[in-house]
């Protein structure tokens, strides 16, 4: 008997034992939040754009509009992608919301790490319980 877990030696081993948790997930998930917030702050500052314009000019632009719409929406999927990752839960939704991340391109930073993010989530498929 073992003095700290009561488990026989002879016990076979358990299921934690068979899948060791590696960080991958957790440092991909970690990209993929960095990502998803470069993505927001970029749709943030594609409305403030939208705002000198139309300030300036008195005609809006939809190009600025729309694109702060997606990056935002982008950048939520992606964090909400990195949350999940680090709980290593739902690794489909993990995997899409970090590819939305990568194409979000939070200024140019946040396209690398969505990559990151995709190739470390994908690699630790294994430890995703769902």
């Amino acid at each position: 008997m073992c003095s700290s877990c009561g488990e026989s030696p002879t016990a076979e081993p358990t299921e934690a034992l068979a899948h060791p948790r590696t960080p991958t997930p957790l440092v991909g998930g970690a990209c993929a939040i960095v990502a998803g917030v470069l993505a927001v702050i970029q749709g943030i500052s594609f409305f403030a754009g939208e705002a000198v314009f139309f300030t300036v000019t008195g005609d809006l632009t939809w190009v600025l509009l729309l694109g702060g719409i997606v990056e935002i929406a982008f950048g939520l999927a992606s964090i909400i992608a990195g949350m999940n990752a680090r709980r290593r839960q739902k690794y489909g939704t993990s995997l899409v919301g970090s590819v939305l991340g990568m194409v979000a391109f939070g200024f140019f930073i946040g396209g690398f790490l969505g990559l990151v993010a995709v190739i470390l989530i994908a690699l630790s498929h294994d430890e995703f319980k769902s």
